[in-house]
């Protein structure tokens, strides 16, 4: 779902896959849009695994907490066995 609210330009992420623009804080978790973030980002309906590229099997999907790409379980090196509670990062 994209965001039709009017707000704070700056706060605004594009999606670079569908195009739709949402404010970072109507997102669930909510997102800051900073330079690491901004770059490559895909909204929700739209991230694939930055690895294998493939949206399969999003339910094994890490998000990163720090620049919002996704990357599945298996395909990060070395593979984790779940999605960790207390969130993750990819560098």
């Amino acid at each position: 779902m994209a965001c039709h609210e009017s707000g704070d330009l700056s706060q605004l992420l594009l999606c670079t896959t569908c195009a739709n623009y949402y404010h970072g804080n109507c997102l669930e978790p909510p997102i800051t849009p900073s330079p690491d973030v901004r770059a490559g980002w895909q909204c929700f309906d739209c991230k694939v695994c930055q690895n294998c590229r493939l949206p399969e099997e999003s339910n094994k999907m890490l998000v990163c907490n720090t620049c919002d790409k996704g990357y599945h379980i298996f395909c990060v090196k070395p593979p984790v066995s779940s999605i960790p509670k207390s969130g993750w990062k990819c560098s």
